[in-house]
């Protein structure tokens, strides 16, 4: 059961990045996009900050004829906004676990998280108007020639593209919502495994362990978050009451049913993107939605 959940858990990935590439203008085949969206959040989850992602911004470019801006952004996009939600996401599962005898009290304050997560989106258009000098290339930076006029050009798309997937609310909440449903499947996962080996432990519990290890996996900078992450798990766990053994022992076997076979999948879409280019059925169709589709 734990290993059939990594499926739902990809579905939900390729899910939230079809909305992403759509608001942009773009729509890739159901194929491609699988391909394309494993190989990016695996490498993601095994790289300090997510940096791996950058793999899926690329085969966006060079495999699938999608402009380097609107890759790109696809990309930030989703690497700006997912910390976010990882954080809130955690306040959530406090709440669960602090008011779960008072359903109406904690159905409010998670609510009330979920408009918080959605409305942070609309920091980034703020900022932009800051950005936008050095991104367009205004000022003094405008009688820069050659190939640095057309990275800051570049720039600009990139950060007009963003301002128009964070001004989206509607994204915000579809996004997040897709996000949270992937934590709780992972959660899931970590409690049958408790469940499995003797261990006790409740949802909300299980989801704290699983966000804490995240969030500080990100920081590290081993690859996979090897150690920091384990650890952080294996002490949130025993510090809810879980045998020392038990915690252990399910943050291994989470490793080896959910980061392996994730890992040997992401492997498997990174030969099949890397091996020349895909068949002309598997070129994005272009959809007039938004000014960002135009980016080139």
């Amino acid at each position: 059961m734990v290993l059939a959940l990594n499926g739902p858990i990809v579905a939900l990935w390729v899910a939230r990045s079809s909305l992403v590439l759509a608001k942009l203008g773009y729509r890739l085949p159901l194929m491609s996009l699988v391909a394309v969206t494993t190989v990016g959040n695996v490498a993601s989850t095994l790289t300090p900050g997510g940096a791996g992602d950058v793999l899926r911004g690329v085969a966006l470019k060079t495999r699938h004829d999608v402009p380097g801006p609107v890759a790109a952004s696809a990309v930030l996009y989703e690497r700006l906004y997912i910390p976010l939600l990882m954080i809130l996401s955690l306040v959530a599962a406090g709440v669960v676990q602090a008011l779960a005898g008072q359903p109406v009290v904690m159905a409010i304050a998670l609510a009330g998280d979920l408009v918080i997560a959605v409305a942070c989106v609309r920091l980034y258009p703020l900022l932009a108007a800051r950005l936008r000098p050095l991104a367009t290339g205004d000022g003094r930076i405008s009688r820069m020639r050659g190939r640095w006029t057309e990275r800051l050009g570049s720039l600009g798309k990139v950060n007009d593209a963003l301002v128009d997937l964070f001004s989206d609310l509607e994204l915000a909440l579809r996004f997040a919502l897709l996000t949270l449903a992937a934590y709780a499947l992972t959660a899931v996962q970590i409690w049958l495994l408790l469940d499995a080996v003797g261990g006790e432990a409740s949802g909300a519990q299980a989801w704290l362990a699983y966000g804490a290890a995240s969030l500080a996996g990100m920081l590290t900078i081993l690859p996979g978050g090897v150690g920091i992450w384990d650890a952080t798990l294996y002490f949130v766990l025993a510090g809810h009451g879980v045998d020392a053994t038990l915690a252990s022992t399910t943050t291994l076997l989470l490793r080896a049913l959910m980061t392996l076979p994730l890992g040997l999948l992401a492997i498997v879409f990174h030969l099949y993107l890397g091996h020349g280019r895909l068949e002309s059925t598997s070129k994005p169709r272009k959809v007039p939605v938004g000014g960002a589709a135009g980016l080139r």
